[in-house]
């Protein structure tokens, strides 16, 4: 009896023993640091402005998910002077501003119809009310005229240079707001 007496109590431990591991990886499992991040983002989805009127429009898109690379990002708009159904009634000239965190030490470049020629002109850094720094960049000046449909078609090239490849950079996010200012030619 003694033999079966040492038999259970060995297996007793064992389970014991077992149990307690179990426990104690799912403990350890929720306070491991891991270097993770993630999110959805809609990033080549086409955008569209529309400009029937005198008007500011503007659209903020995330860029989620950005690792260090050589290759560009690249994020497609388009600005018209009617919506398919509906034109302006008057010729219209506009800028477009692109304001955005610094989160992130990214270039952004701005090409209009497949041209080659880099629209931003003016660079600003400005800091708001909360001590949060943005970068705006505005376009020169564009026109629409009002007697037939015309569409502008946009690519801005944001770049996250592969060199930058640090954990000081993974899971941020940059936000970028997209504004298109319109007024009348008189």
């Amino acid at each position: 009896m003694s033999r079966r007496r040492r038999k259970n109590k060995f297996y007793k431990k064992i389970i014991i023993i077992f149990v307690l591991i179990i426990i104690l990886i799912f403990i350890l499992k929720g306070t491991l640091a891991r270097y993770s991040s993630s999110g959805k983002s809609e990033a080549n989805v086409d955008v569209a402005f529309y400009l029937l009127k005198e008007q500011k429009i503007s659209e903020t898109i995330a860029l989620e998910e950005m690792i260090p690379s050589d290759e560009k990002y690249i994020y497609n708009f388009s600005i018209a002077n009617n919506d398919g159904t509906d034109r302006t009634e008057t010729a219209l000239k506009y800028t477009i501003s692109i304001r955005m965190t610094t989160n992130l030490p990214l270039t952004y470049s701005l090409y209009m119809n497949d041209g080659a020629d880099d629209l931003f002109r003016d660079y600003q850094t400005t800091q708001d009310e909360y001590g949060t720094y943005f970068k705006t960049i505005t376009s020169s000046e564009n026109t629409f005229g009002f007697e037939t449909d015309e569409i502008n078609n946009y690519r801005l090239e944001v770049t996250f240079p592969k060199e930058l490849n640090s954990v000081e950079y993974q899971g941020i996010i940059e936000a970028v707001e997209i504004t298109i200012n319109s007024e009348q030619i008189v």
